[in-house]
């Protein structure tokens, strides 16, 4: 190869490495997308997560995950918001996980630091569930199979649940107008507009139910058993998704 086309073809590859590196939308490779979390984010989770949010991530990303942390001001790049970045990208868990393994500067590979692989999905679960704007199941969740056949009687049954538990949040529509909403800092969904958008399944629409979030309770701890709380997803399913 001759000297011209030697010094074309590193100047191209600098100019490819250069535009990469000053890129703003930094995202995991696709295979990153499907990989599935292998930690329930339960309550424990979620406080193991904190612990090793406040001690590694706090610092650069913040309290709230805005990117306003006490060392933030000092880097030439201005940490992420986690929650505008979670809405805009619609980040699945194994992508989150998939950053805060490789790292992008200033950011370090906390998978060399190192943070163990049950640390680092740990982080990822108490991200999802405190910053996330666009409060999602896990990607394990959505192809859950729904053991209740919707019937009449079923219908019928998580019709009675969602009016004793759901109703005075939700409201008798769905709509996130209940009596209580108002109270509330957080507003309740909208469940027909959220089922519309979203295109949850039933076993996302159950992991909701079951593990709360926010003013919600998580009603697999209330206790509503596992059968009720497939009922309530049907009688959701069947009046709310139109």
């Amino acid at each position: 190869m001759s000297f011209r086309k030697t010094s074309l073809a590193l100047a191209l590859a600098l100019a490819s490495t250069f535009a990469l590196a000053q890129s703003s939308d930094w995202r995991g490779p696709p295979y990153a997308a499907n990989r599935p979390n292998p930690v329930p984010p339960n309550a424990n989770t979620i406080a193991v997560g904190k612990k090793l949010y406040v001690a590694n991530c706090l610092g650069c990303h913040g309290p709230e995950g805005k990117g306003d942390g006490p060392t933030a001001a000092v880097l030439e790049k201005k940490p992420a918001n986690l929650g505008a970045r979670m809405e805009e990208t619609s980040e699945r868990d194994g992508e989150l996980f998939w950053k805060i393994s490789e790292g992008h500067p200033p950011m370090p590979s906390w998978k060399v630091t190192p943070l163990t692989e049950t640390q680092r999905w740990q982080l990822v679960n108490y991200i999802r569930m405190t910053f996330a704007k666009d409060w999602r199941a896990p990607a394990s969740a959505i192809n859950w199979p729904n053991p209740v056949p919707i019937t009449a009687t079923t219908i019928e049954r998580g019709k009675k649940l969602y009016v004793a538990n759901c109703l005075p949040c939700h409201g008798q529509e769905g709509k996130g107008d209940g009596p209580r909403a108002a109270a509330l800092e957080e507003k309740p969904a909208n469940l027909p507009a959220r089922i519309k958008e979203t295109r949850e399944t039933d076993g996302e629409l159950f992991w909701k139910i079951s593990e709360g979030h926010a003013a919600m309770p998580k009603w697999k701890a209330t206790p509503l058993s596992e059968t009720q709380r497939w009922q309530l997803v049907d009688y959701i399913r069947a009046t709310f998704a139109k």
